[in-house]
Formats: structure tokens, C-alpha cells, sequence
């Protein structure tokens, strides 16, 4: 299910992944397209298109209820291994805890941050598959 948080939860979202955006980026996957500055659908078309051309064939993964899976205690720690910041550390807490699935887990489909927040965890996943996966 799609979540919209409530405007001024959205406000705070933006202002945390202002912040955020730099130190998120550096662990990001070169190919991944989603929620990110200069990527997005059309990038990924692209992609896709010259992977087609130099492949013959692909692996498609799609991995079932991935968002509603994920332990909010462990983002949380990657949070705090990741930035200092008391304050802003609190509010990433409060987002992340703001939704559940099940007790301690998911984050909601749809609200500024989820699918960067999600990355850490298919991070080693990608790069086992994709070892080569680096900007060119």
C-alpha cells in the first residue's frame, strides 16, 4: 500500500534528506535509478536499453513485501553508524518508526527517503550479482 505522510511530516522528510542526501549517496549503487538527482524512469529506460545491447540475457528480481520487511532497529543503528547528529538522528528515529507492518518493521511505499533508506540492506545482495557495478 501506497502511504502519503501528512504535510508537515513531509516537510520535515524533504529537510532530513537534504541533509542526508550526500552521505546516502555514497553507498548508492551506480545503476540505480530511483528517488535520485539526475536518474530517474527515462535514465533507466536508457540503461536498461544499452545493458540489452552488450547482454544477451538479464536476471529480473523482484523480492515480495521487500519495504515491509525491513527491521527498523537495525536502520536505525546503520542510521547512528552513519551520521552524529543527536537531533537528526531522533527525527530519522521518528520517521522510521512512525509506520508499521508488523511490530518493529516496514517502511511505508511512497513517503521522500524509503527507497534510499531501503538500500543498505540489498546493498551486498547487488554487488554480489553486479561486481562490477561502478560509474564508468
Amino acid at each position: 500500500m501506497i502511504c502519503a505522510a501528512p504535510f508537515p511530516d513531509r516537510v520535515l522528510h524533504h529537510a532530513a534528506m537534504n541533509f542526508c542526501h550526500a552521505s546516502f549517496e555514497t553507498y548508492q549503487v551506480y545503476d540505480s535509478y530511483a528517488c535520485r538527482v539526475g536518474k530517474g524512469a527515462h535514465k533507466a529506460v536508457e540503461c536498461a536499453r544499452a545493458f540489452a545491447g552488450r547482454h544477451r540475457h538479464y536476471l529480473k528480481l523482484d523480492i515480495r513485501r521487500y519495504f515491509d520487511s525491513i527491521d527498523h532497529e537495525i536502520l536505525k543503528q546503520q542510521m547512528w553508524r552513519r551520521f552524529k547528529d543527536r537531533r537528526l538522528l531522533e527525527i530519522l528515529d521518528a520517521i522510521i518508526g512512525s509506520y508499521e507492518t508488523a511490530p518493529g518493521k516496514g517502511l511505508p511505499i511512497g513517503n521522500l527517503g524509503t527507497e534510499i533508506k531501503g538500500t543498505p540492506y540489498l546493498i551486498m545482495a547487488i554487488r554480489v550479482f553486479l561486481p562490477c557495478n561502478k560509474a564508468t
